[in-house]
């Protein structure tokens, strides 16, 4: 059996995954879960969007170009470029509250870590070397 130490906590804390880790990380989403639910509702836009836009050109052949009626045409292609419009602003939003609801959380993340560095006393820095500290906190977070 190892003996506990910096090796052995590195060891531990190299998991691929820890449910115990997962929900400690928890504490920092739930503060963004109204940039989650409108990422979500607007992945929905963003489907419901993309059906629509085949449905659209089949309705323009059906009912238009097989006929040989010009007439609807232009409403059609009309509601087929808001269509679009539609999609391409609701996945901009998406992404755009995805983006932010992460930097949110490895912000706060980054936050309590520093918080913690600078509560600890002085002589766990004369047993660790601050720079091995400081990369394992930098690629941690960057890592997650």
């Amino acid at each position: 059996m190892r003996a506990p130490g910096p090796a052995h906590e590195e060891e531990v804390l190299g998991k691929a995954y820890d449910a115990r880790l997962a929900r400690r990380l928890l504490e920092f989403v739930a503060p963004q879960a109204r940039l989650i639910a409108l990422s979500v509702i607007l992945m929905f836009v963003v489907m419901g969007a993309q059906l629509l836009q085949p449905y659209l050109v089949k309705l323009l052949f059906d009912d238009h170009v097989l006929k040989g009626d010009p007439r609807g045409v232009a409403g059609l292609v009309l509601v087929y470029l808001l269509a679009i419009t539609v999609e391409l602003l609701a996945r901009y939003g998406q992404l755009y509250s995805m983006e932010m609801t992460g930097q949110n959380v490895i912000l706060h993340l980054r936050e309590r870590v520093f918080r913690h560095l600078l509560s600890l006393d002085s002589s766990f820095f004369d047993r660790y070397p601050v720079g091995r500290l400081m990369t394992r906190v930098t690629t941690d977070i960057e890592a997650l």
